[in-house]
């Protein structure tokens, strides 16, 4: 009688689940402190941050990670993320070499706007003219005149004619 052979059971693979061992926001600080187990934060960021990029580290060494829909490689810099005034979302996603789990985590950064100056002459050396003429009563010139040897090879009306110029070709 023929030895009956033994067939392996075939055994499932369970894939670990995929997240974020680490994740760093430059020009920015996570709130709360990372922790993988946590999948929302705010992030401050430093006066006059308008970019920031994001380096995150994954768990499982096959994962795939974007930010904000765009692929970062594991361990890299990722593109540069222009921040808007008021509120900017970064989406981080990891996703299992399978395709069949995945991890969020979402990153809120508030910018707030900055006030803008307030175009008015002074005495105190703003400036911010409102016109031509406030410039120029402001120096003490005439339309025509130079003040101090810097300018003394600028052909009058120069600045008047410049200024004007520019300012048709924005109006347009």
């Amino acid at each position: 009688m023929p030895t009956p052979t033994l067939t392996p059971t075939p055994t499932l693979e369970v894939e670990k689940e995929p997240y974020l061992s680490d994740l760093i926001v430059t020009g920015a600080k996570l709130r709360p402190a990372f922790d993988p187990d946590i999948q929302h934060y705010d992030a401050a960021v430093e006066d006059g941050t308008r970019l920031v990029c994001v380096i995150p580290y994954t768990s499982v060494e096959d994962a795939a990670i974007t930010l904000n829909g765009v692929p970062v490689e594991n361990g890299s810099i990722s593109h540069a993320i222009m921040l808007n005034n008021g509120n900017n979302e970064l989406v981080v996603r990891v996703v299992s070499k399978d395709g069949k789990t995945s991890k969020v985590y979402r990153i809120n950064i508030f910018l707030k706007v900055l006030p803008s100056p307030t175009p008015t002459p002074e005495k105190s050396g703003n400036p911010f003219f409102s016109s031509v003429e406030d410039l120029l009563k402001e120096n003490e010139l005439g339309s025509n005149e130079t003040k101090g040897e810097v300018f003394d090879d600028v052909p009058q009306g120069y600045w008047q004619r410049s200024i004007f110029a520019s300012f048709m070709t924005e109006a347009l």
